[in-house]
C-alpha cells in the first residue's frame, strides 16, 4: 500500500521512504484526488499550499466522500504563518496539522500510529458551525496567500541572489559545465566549456552533444542515453568521474573526466555535466608509469650486468630488458669499428627489427652515412634525441625504413669509457615526444652502467684469462723441453730463484743445487767465450739478448745451448728479474757441422761441390790478383759414363766416379781444388799458374790420368773424357764467368767428337750468344704461333698403299728464313720449350687429320713425335685426351713416337706413361730404333705397336753388310714381337726392294715424298689416287 505525498513537503518524502514506506507523489491537488479515486492509497500527506488548489479544500473534499472517511490525512506547513488556526484545520477533517517546527520523524511516527490504530470517528458538523468554518477557512486562505506571496517574493529575491552567485561560480569555474535536455541538446554552457571545446557559448547553445563526441563513440553514446531514458539504468550516482573524449571544433580530441547529474522541475528533466580536462593528469600518469618502467628497466638491466659473464649474452639480455621492461619498440647496441670506413657493427638487438639494421648503413664517420643520430652520438660523445622522426631532417636517409617499422622517436646514447668511443645504444619508441629530459637522464645513467659493465666484464675475463694463462704457463714451464731459469736482478750476483725440470735435465744439476747460485757455474772454465760478453752487456743494460754458448753438465760432458735472456720490469718500470731460456742444441751443432760438410762436398766422392768450388775460386782469383799468378778452371765430362751405368750397373758406375776422383786428386796440388758438379762432370781449379800454356798442359795431364783404364770391382774400364778450359782474371774476376766459360769449352769438345781438350775463346762466346738468341727467337715464335707443321707420307711396302703420315715441325723465321729442326729442336729440349712445341704440333696435326676427314681424304694414321721431357710429365695423357676430344679423332689413328734412347734411359717412367696412353687406344712407336742400347726385357714391357728403323741403317743398303745385318735384325725382332717395322730415309728403289724382300712393313722417305705443307700433301694424295 502507498502513502501519497501531494505538493512540496520538503524532506518528508525521503524520511517516509527511509522508514520503509512505499511513497508516491502528486504535483497538484487535483492529481492527488485522482490518485485517491484510483485507489491503493493508505494515507494522504498534503502540502498546505498546492498548485491549483489548497490542502484545506482537498481535505474537505476527501471528508465529504464517505468512501474515504477512514483515510488518514496529514497537512504539512513548512513556512511561518501569522494567525494560524490549527483547530480550524482539524475541524475541516485533518488528522494531523504539522507546522514548520514539527520534525519529519514525528510526522512519520504519527502517520504510522494512524495506520495502525485507524483514525477516530468525528462528529457531524452542524449548519451554523459549517458556516463559521467556511468563514474561517476563507480568512485562513487569505492569510496563507498573503504569507505565501510575501514568502515567494522573498524567495524570488533569494533566488536571484543565489542565481547570481551560482552564475558567478559557474563562469569562474575551471571545469566546463554544460546542461543537456532529454533530446541531447545543450541548453547551457559556461565559458570554460566554450574554451575546452573551441566553440563560443552561443555556438554551443542548442548544439547536439553528438557534435562533441568522436565519430567512433557517437552510436554508443546515443544508445546509452536511450537506455537510460527508458530504464533509468545505469543509475546516476555511477556517472561520476567517468573518462571521456571530447571532440573539439578544430578536430582535436581532448581527454576529459565527466560527472553527470539528472535534475527535474515538474515534468521537465535535464542533465548537468561537469567536464574536467585531464590531459595534464594523463601525461603525469603516463610519465609516472614511464618513470616506474624506467626504474624497473634499470633494475632489470643492472641485474643482467651483475649476473651475466658472457659479453654477447650480456648485450642481448640487456637490450631485451630495455624493450621488454622499458616498453620501447626496438633497441640495439653497436660497437664503433676503427676501420677505414668507421663502421658501426651491431652486436645485439631486441624488439621490432624486421631487418632494419640490414636495410640501412650506419657509420660514425663524417660521411652522409655517419651523420645520423648513432654516428653523431659516437663522434660527439653526446646524446642525440629525435622527438619526431617524421619531421627531423637528420632522419631523411633512414625515414622510409623507420616508418615501415613504426619508429616515431628515438634516442642515441654514446657508450664512452675513459675517453674511448666504445659504441652506441639506440632506442626507438612508437610515439613521438616520448623521451623527456628526465627519461633521457635515466637512460644516460643506464648507458653509463652498460659501458662500465662491459669494461668490468672484460677486465674480469682478462683477469680470468691471465690467471688461466699463468697456470698454463707454469704447467708449460714445468713440461717444457727448454731449460728455464729466473734470476733476481735486485740481488747481488743475480742468484737463480726458479729453475724448471728441463734445466736440471740439461745441466745434470738438481733443483737445490741450482737455486741461489749465479748461472755462470754451468760454463765451467769457459768464461771467456765471446758469446758471454753479449749476455753480460744485456744484463748490465737491462735488455734482451740471445747467444749460443758452450756449457758443461755436472758430469763434465759438453752441452751447446741457444740461450736467450729477457728482462722483467715492474709496474713502475724498475728492473726486477731476468728470464733465461736455454735450448739444448748439441745434436743440432753436430748435425750442422755434418751438414756444412755435406753442403760443401759431394757425398759420393768426398770432393768439393759447386758451392765450395765457387768459394775457393773467388779466393783463388783474389790471391792471383794480389800475387800476379793465373788461375784456370778445367771442366771434365766422362764421354761414355752412361754406357758404363747401363751395361755394368750403377755400383760399377759409382765406383768408377770414386776412382776418377782419386786420380784427379793425385794429379793436383795442395792449392788446387777438385770438385764434382754432376753425375759425370768434374771441375778442377788450378792455381798459381804462369800462363794459359801451363793451364793447357795441366789439362792434358788430367785427360791422360782420367782417360786411362781403371780397375773397378774386378773390371777394367776406360774413362775417355772431354775437357774445357778457361784461364786467367781477364773475365772480370767473376767465378761464375770462369766456370761458365769452361763449361762452354767442354761442350764444344764433345761436339767435335769427344776426348778433346778445348780452351775457351771469343768464338765460343759467339756460339753461345747465338744459341741464346735462338732460344729467345723460338720463345717468340711459339708465342706468335709462327711454326708450321709439315707432313711426310708413309706407304705400305707390299702394295704401295697409303699407310699414314708423320707430322714434323718446321720454322720459317721472318729474318733468318728457314731454320733447320736439327738446330732448334735441341735448343727446345734443353730449355723445356719442347713441351710447348710438342703440344702445338699435336694440336695442329689432329686438327689437320679432322679437316682431311671432313673433305673425304682418308689418312689412316698420323704419327707425332713426343720428346722425353713430355713423356716424363704427368699431364701428357691429359693433353692427348683433350686434343682428341676437341678434334673428334679416334685414338687408334694417332701414333706417338718416342726415341729409343729416352725409353731405355727412363724405362720405368716410359712404361708407366705409355701404358696409360695405350689404354686410351693411342698407338706407340719407338723412333730411331737401333741407335740406342735397347734392353729386350724393357722393350717387351712397353705397349709398342711399331719400331722405326733409323735412317742411318738404311742409307747404305744394300751393299753395306753391317747395315744390312742390323736392318734384318730389327725387322726380325719386330716380326717376333708382332710389331710393325717402319723404315725411315728410303730414297731409292734398290732400298725399297731390299726392305720389301726382308719383310719390312712400311717405308718413309724422299722416294715417296718430302715433308710438305698440308695443302701440298693433300694435292699430291689426290693426284696419286687419280693416277
Amino acid at each position: 500500500m502507498t502513502i501519497l505525498v501531494a505538493g512540496n513537503c520538503g524532506s518528508l518524502t525521503e524520511t517516509l521512504a527511509a522508514a520503509g514506506h512505499e511513497v508516491s507523489t502528486a504535483a497538484t491537488g487535483t492529481a492527488a484526488l485522482e490518485r485517491v479515486e484510483a485507489g491503493g492509497v493508505t494515507a494522504l500527506v498534503l502540502s498546505i499550499l498546492l498548485p491549483g488548489s489548497d490542502a484545506l479544500t482537498v481535505c474537505r473534499r476527501i471528508r465529504e466522500d464517505v468512501r474515504w472517511k477512514a483515510l488518514p490525512v496529514v497537512i504539512r506547513r513548512d513556512f511561518p504563518l501569522e494567525g494560524d488556526d490549527p483547530e480550524l484545520v482539524r475541524a475541516i477533517g485533518a488528522d494531523l496539522y504539522a507546522g514548520e517546527n514539527v520534525a519529519d520523524a514525528d510526522v512519520v511516527g504519527e502517520i504510522e500510529r494512524l495506520l495502525q490504530d485507524g483514525r477516530p470517528d468525528s462528529r457531524p458538523v452542524t449548519d451554523p458551525e459549517a458556516s463559521a468554518v467556511e468563514r474561517h477557512h476563507t480568512a485562513l486562505l487569505g492569510r496563507l496567500l498573503d504569507s505565501r506571496l510575501m514568502a515567494e517574493a522573498q524567495h524570488a529575491e533569494r533566488l536571484r541572489e543565489t542565481e547570481g552567485r551560482t552564475r558567478a561560480v559557474v563562469e569562474t569555474a575551471a571545469d566546463a559545465i554544460i546542461a543537456i535536455d532529454t533530446e541531447d541538446r545543450i541548453i547551457f554552457a559556461n565559458s570554460a566549456a566554450a574554451e575546452m571545446t573551441g566553440y563560443t557559448e552561443q555556438g554551443l547553445s542548442g548544439r547536439s552533444v553528438r557534435d562533441l563526441i568522436p565519430e567512433r563513440h557517437r552510436d554508443a553514446h546515443t544508445e546509452g542515453m536511450r537506455r537510460y531514458m527508458r530504464t533509468g539504468e545505469p543509475r546516476m550516482p555511477s556517472w561520476r568521474g567517468v573518462a571521456f573524449t571530447v571532440l573539439r571544433a578544430d578536430g582535436r580530441e581532448l581527454p576529459v573526466e565527466v560527472t553527470l547529474g539528472e535534475h527535474a522541475l515538474g515534468s521537465e528533466r535535464w542533465f548537468i555535466g561537469v567536464l574536467r580536462d585531464i590531459s595534464e593528469r594523463l601525461r603525469d600518469e603516463q610519465r609516472l608509469q614511464r618513470i616506474n618502467r624506467m626504474y624497473a628497466m634499470l633494475s632489470a638491466c643492472n641485474h643482467v650486468l651483475l649476473r651475466t659473464e658472457d659479453e654477447t649474452a650480456l648485450l642481448e639480455k640487456f637490450v631485451e630488458s630495455v624493450v621488454g621492461v622499458g616498453g620501447y619498440r626496438f633497441a640495439w647496441v653497436g660497437y664503433a669499428e676503427h676501420d677505414a670506413e668507421r663502421n658501426i657493427r651491431p652486436v645485439a638487438r631486441a624488439g621490432v627489427d624486421d631487418g632494419y639494421l640490414e636495410a640501412i648503413r650506419i657509420t660514425w664517420s663524417d660521411a652522409p652515412e655517419g651523420r645520423g643520430p648513432g654516428g653523431r652520438a659516437i663522434r660527439s660523445g653526446e646524446t642525440q634525441v629525435i622527438e619526431d622522426m617524421q619531421t627531423a631532417e637528420i632522419m631523411t636517409p633512414w625515414r622510409e625504413q623507420a616508418n615501415a617499422r613504426g619508429y616515431r622517436s628515438m634516442v642515441a646514447l654514446p657508450m664512452n669509457l675513459e675517453g674511448r668511443r666504445l659504441g652506441v645504444l639506440c632506442i626507438y619508441a612508437d610515439q613521438s615526444g616520448v623521451f623527456s629530459e628526465e627519461e633521457v637522464g635515466l637512460l644516460e645513467e643506464l648507458t653509463g652502467d652498460l659501458a662500465f659493465g662491459i669494461q668490468a666484464l672484460r677486465v674480469r675475463q682478462a683477469r680470468q684469462r691471465a690467471e688461466a694463462e699463468l697456470r698454463l704457463t707454469h704447467r708449460a714451464l714445468e713440461a717444457s723441453n727448454n731449460g728455464v731459469i729466473i734470476t733476481d736482478a735486485r740481488a747481488d750476483d743475480h742468484p737463480v730463484i726458479y729453475a724448471n725440470p728441463a734445466f736440471s735435465r740439461i745441466t745434470g744439476y738438481g733443483h737445490d743445487e741450482i737455486v741461489g747460485r749465479n748461472p755462470r757455474f754451468i760454463m765451467g772454465s769457459e768464461l771467456d767465450q765471446p758469446a758471454l760478453d753479449a749476455i753480460r752487456a744485456a744484463l748490465r743494460e737491462g735488455r734482451s739478448e740471445t747467444a749460443t754458448v758452450r756449457t758443461f753438465r755436472k758430469d763434465g760432458s759438453e752441452v751447446w745451448c741457444d740461450t736467450a735472456v729477457s728482462p722483467v720490469f715492474d709496474e713502475q718500470g724498475a728492473l726486477t728479474h731476468f728470464v733465461g731460456i736455454s735450448t739444448d742444441i748439441t745434436e743440432r751443432v753436430r748435425y750442422e757441422y755434418e751438414l756444412e760438410y755435406q753442403t760443401n762436398h759431394d757425398l759420393l766422392t768426398g770432393l768439393a761441390n759447386r758451392s765450395l768450388l765457387l768459394d775457393r775460386l773467388s779466393q783463388g782469383l783474389t790471391f792471383a790478383e794480389r800475387h800476379g799468378h793465373g788461375v784456370a778452371v778445367v771442366v771434365i765430362d766422362l764421354d761414355r759414363f752412361k754406357h758404363v751405368n747401363d751395361t755394368a750397373g750403377h755400383a760399377v758406375g759409382d765406383e768408377l766416379l770414386r776412382e776418377v776422383a782419386r786420380s784427379l786428386t793425385e794429379l793436383t796440388g795442395r792449392a788446387d781444388t777438385v770438385a764434382r758438379l754432376g753425375a759425370d762432370e768434374f771441375v778442377v781449379l788450378l792455381t798459381e799458374l804462369d800462363g794459359p800454356d801451363e793451364a793447357l798442359r795441366r789439362a792434358y795431364e788430367l785427360r791422360s790420368g782420367v782417360g786411362r783404364v781403371h780397375e773397378v770391382l774386378g773390371q777394367r774400364i776406360a774413362a775417355p773424357c772431354s775437357l774445357g778450359v778457361s784461364y786467367g782474371t781477364a773475365d772480370g774476376g767473376q767465378p761464375d764467368a770462369l766456370l761458365r766459360h769452361a763449361e762452354t769449352a767442354m761442350y764444344r769438345a764433345k761436339e767435335i767428337g769427344g776426348g778433346e781438350v778445348v780452351m775457351f775463346s771469343d768464338e765460343l762466346t759467339v756460339r753461345t750468344t747465338d744459341r741464346v738468341r735462338l732460344e729467345s727467337a723460338l720463345r717468340e715464335a711459339l708465342a706468335r704461333r709462327e711454326l708450321q707443321v709439315y707432313f711426310q707420307p708413309q706407304f705400305q711396302l707390299a702394295d704401295d698403299a697409303l699407310a699414314g703420315a708423320e707430322a714434323l715441325a718446321r720454322w720459317h723465321h721472318p729474318e733468318r728464313g728457314w731454320i733447320s729442326p736439327a738446330e732448334f729442336i735441341p735448343v727446345a729440349e734443353e730449355t723445356g720449350l719442347i713441351v710447348q712445341l710438342g703440344r702445338f704440333v699435336l694440336e695442329r696435326a689432329c686438327e689437320q687429320l679432322a679437316a682431311w676427314d671432313a673433305r673425304g681424304i682418308h689418312v689412316p694414321r698420323l704419327a707425332v713425335n713426343v720428346s722425353g721431357l713430355q713423356v716424363q710429365r704427368e699431364d701428357l695423357v691429359r693433353d692427348v685426351a683433350e686434343v682428341l676430344a676437341a678434334t673428334g679423332i679416334s685414338p687408334d689413328r694417332l701414333e706417338l713416337e718416342v726415341t729409343e734412347s729416352f725409353v731405355m734411359r727412363r724405362a720405368e717412367a716410359a712404361i708407366r706413361q705409355l701404358n696409360r696412353l695405350s689404354r686410351m687406344g693411342v698407338h706407340v712407336a719407338v723412333d730411331d730404333f737401333g741407335t740406342g742400347y735397347s734392353s729386350l726385357s724393357y722393350l717387351k714391357r712397353l705397349p709398342v705397336n711399331r719400331l722405326k728403323l733409323d735412317k742411318s741403317f738404311v742409307r747404305d743398303i744394300p751393299g753395306n753388310a753391317h747395315d744390312e745385318a742390323i736392318a734384318r735384325a730389327v725387322i726380325a725382332l719386330g716380326k717376333s714381337m708382332a710389331l710393325e717395322v717402319v723404315a725411315e730415309g728410303v730414297e731409292t728403289e734398290r732400298q725399297k726392294r731390299f726392305l720389301r724382300l726382308e719383310g719390312c712393313d712400311v717405308a718413309q722417305g724422299f722416294l715417296y715424298g718430302r715433308p710438305l705443307p698440308a695443302e701440298e700433301l693433300e694435292s699430291s694424295l689426290i693426284r696419286g689416287v687419280a693416277s
